[in-house]
């Protein structure tokens, strides 16, 4: 069951004068979010085919059978609401906004149970225009009744995280160094083809750049978790980038390890 298979109702949503959209609040219809964290959010957070095609290479390399080399290719990181809310943005920043992500960056975790640093986000987008730029960003999961939670504000909330991100030209080269050298060598005509325009998207013009801020909740929906967030984050990036902001109701609730079991 993939991400634009699953019902999802518009909650809320603000555009610009233009009709460009700034922020919108969504849904999933009831009952659905268990099935998509079963069948389609646990195969990628347990990365099963590209382990099991690491397994093959290390047959073949080493001679050792499936049964010696299972138990090193079953390891993934711990199951976790924050990584688990990840993973949902990205699937419903793919099919909602013409988005690609290409690599699971927890491979690179060298500690199963550490975090990844940088940005939550790493891909690409395309615009309305066609035109293919980078896409990075930032997501937040909560289960605070507060509206906006807590996980919007402060040096480790979302806004300045993003803030960071725009206005930080070393992070971003960071960021744009390290999706170039993953995607490098892919052999999809596709990704290639991303990565290309991007790129000179990039090199021609820095505010290129598409960020985006997603927020995900298993409470009920309220345009107040981004209205006033996103007026401070607009105003601190100051049209330095395109800036968006989403926010996910899963409308199913994550209280006592409820989706981690579904992983």
């Amino acid at each position: 069951m993939e991400a634009n298979e699953i019902s999802l109702d518009l909650e809320y949503e603000k555009r610009d004068e233009n009709g460009k959209l700034e922020y919108e609040g969504i849904s999933f219809v009831e009952d659905k979010f268990p099935a998509f964290l079963k069948q389609t959010i646990s195969p990628i957070y347990k990365d099963e085919d590209y382990n099991a095609q690491m397994k093959e290479v290390a047959i073949d390399m080493t001679g050792f059978d499936s049964e010696n080399l299972q138990a090193v290719f079953d390891t993934m990181p711990k199951v976790s609401n924050f990584r688990i809310g990840e993973l949902v943005a990205e699937k419903i920043v793919e099919s909602r906004y013409s988005a690609k992500f290409t690599y699971n960056s927890d491979r690179d975790l060298k500690n199963p149970n550490s975090n990844n640093t940088g940005a939550d986000l790493v891909g690409f987008i395309e615009m309305e225009d066609g035109a293919v730029n980078f896409l990075f960003g930032e997501v937040k999961t909560s289960e605070e009744h507060t509206n906006p939670p807590g996980v919007m504000y402060g040096s480790t909330g979302m806004i300045d995280q993003l803030v960071e991100l725009g206005t930080n030209s070393d992070k971003l080269k960071s960021l744009v160094k390290w999706i170039f050298i993953k995607c490098n060598s892919d052999k999809d005509l596709l990704v290639q083809k991303y990565i290309r325009e991007a790129m000179q998207h990039y090199v021609k013009d820095r505010s290129s750049i598409q960020l985006i801020g997603v927020l995900v909740r298993d409470t009920n929906p309220n345009e107040m978790d981004l209205k006033n967030r996103y007026i401070d984050l607009k105003k601190r990036i100051n049209g330095q980038h395109n800036v968006q902001l989403l926010a996910v109701y899963s409308n199913y609730k994550m209280k006592d390890g409820a989706w981690e079991k579904l992983i």
